[in-house]
């Protein structure tokens, strides 16, 4: 295959559809430099995408890869007919893999969205309000004995982050005093109850 007769055909063929260097990359799904290059003679196809440049083109890939057209073809019906399939087929299998990947970022965006809110709300729970968090995954606690104070300690973990309280028990109700929370295990902030 020669890179020069099949640089020129290409250029030629792309003048002849009124296509820029970029519009044909697009339909190829590759750069317009990469159509430069292979315009230029510096460069060749992968074999995979013979077929997709000689559909937008209405050639066929023996032309292709010769470097120029066959002036005595004569292209029957059936012939165009595959050629459109051929194309139909290709877009639909882009399509496809196109709107998978909306859906896995789609999905991930939502997760991440989730994960936020539940923090926030945990975090407006246990730091603004000294409630216990309300979508703690996990929690840890034990009562304290010192010769001044009585009170318990409770851990709270949730997704990635924990929080550390400290408070009494009051009419069967734990009254949040202290609040230190920690994500990934490096504590980010205390707050002790009226100090901010």
């Amino acid at each position: 295959m020669d890179s020069k007769k099949f640089g020129k055909l290409v250029y030629d063929l792309r003048i002849k559809h009124k296509m820029t260097q970029k519009e044909l990359g697009d339909k190829l799904f590759v750069s317009d430099k990469t159509i430069s290059k292979w315009e230029c003679g510096n460069g060749l196809p992968d074999i995979t995408l013979l077929m997709p440049l000689a559909n937008i083109f209405n050639i066929t890939v023996s032309e292709l890869i010769k470097g120029e057209l066959d002036s005595t073809k004569k292209v029957t019906t059936e012939e165009i007919n595959y050629k459109i399939k051929e194309a139909i087929d290709y877009k639909n299998k882009y399509d496809k893999r196109k709107r998978k990947i909306y859906r896995i970022i789609k999905t991930l965006l939502i997760v991440i969205l989730l994960y936020i809110t539940i923090f926030i709300i945990d975090y407006v729970s246990v730091i603004i309000n000294f409630q216990k968090p309300i979508f703690a995954m996990n929690s840890f606690n034990h009562r304290m004995y010192t010769d001044e104070f009585d009170y318990y300690e409770k851990n709270y973990d949730g997704l990635g982050y924990n929080y550390y309280t400290r408070g009494q028990i009051e009419d069967g109700e734990y009254s949040v005093d202290y609040v230190e929370l920690s994500i990934f295990g490096h504590s980010v902030s205390k707050h002790a109850k009226g100090v901010y």
